[in-house]
């Protein structure tokens, strides 16, 4: 398992008092387990404080784009190292939905 833990000051964030403070927080774990000699299963958590109330436009407009977006970068990064020659219908599946969903992007 490999779990990140948040920082609780960086020098390169200053309040008005000069002093480094960083109010939010974003705790991530990734375990990978390895089930056989040809399947791994990756978990990834993660719990995000942002250390005060955020406005929903923020979080539906910025935050959760873009955590769904690291989410389907991941999944599509799996997917893609899987051999051809051991590619189930499953997988073909998520492989088309990955390729439309690049595809619809690419024309935005």
């Amino acid at each position: 398992m490999v779990a990140y833990h948040p920082l609780t000051s960086h020098p390169e964030v200053e309040n008005k008092d000069g002093k480094a403070v960083i109010r939010g927080s974003l705790q991530t774990a990734i375990l990978v387990t390895q089930l056989d000699d040809e399947t791994t299963e990756v978990q990834w958590g993660l719990h995000l404080n942002f250390g005060g109330k955020l406005p929903s436009t923020v979080i539906n407009g910025f935050i959760v784009p873009n955590f769904s977006r690291i989410l389907s970068h991941n999944q599509a990064y799996f997917a893609y190292s899987i051999q051809l020659r051991d590619l189930t219908k499953n997988d073909g599946k998520l492989l088309g939905e990955i390729l439309i969903n690049q595809i619809k992007a690419a024309r935005k």
